[in-house]
């Protein structure tokens, strides 16, 4: 027999992942059609839709397939710092620009060669 497996998993502002499990009954195919499990699901799309903001994902699948949320996670977290370190950036990026501007002008001079 075959089992399914169902999932919704999504990346908080924070990045953290939440995660649940939202099997049927005994990972039992024939326990899909049941009117609570119907609804409970319905629920847990709610949840995604309404918190997830298009990360990771709500799912239900047979045992082999599988599902990782690793790659936006990472995404996200690169992101969050990215915007956290906003000033750092400039900063960094006005050095640069003073530094390639100064030995231009110094090879320009002939002070460097």
């Amino acid at each position: 027999m075959k089992l399914v497996h169902a999932e919704i998993e999504y990346l908080a502002e924070d990045g953290t992942k939440i995660h649940s499990d939202i099997c049927p009954k005994d990972c039992d195919p024939s326990n899909l059609t049941e009117a609570h499990y119907k609804k409970y699901l319905h629920v847990c799309l709610e949840e995604w839709l309404n918190k997830s903001k298009g990360t990771c994902g709500f799912y239900i699948r047979d045992e082999n397939y599988v599902f990782d949320c690793e790659r936006q996670e990472r995404l996200l977290l690169f992101r969050y710092v990215y915007k956290k370190h906003y000033k750092l950036r400039i900063t960094i990026l006005t050095l640069l620009l003073t530094f390639s501007l100064w030995t231009n002008f110094l090879f320009l001079c002939g002070w460097l060669y």
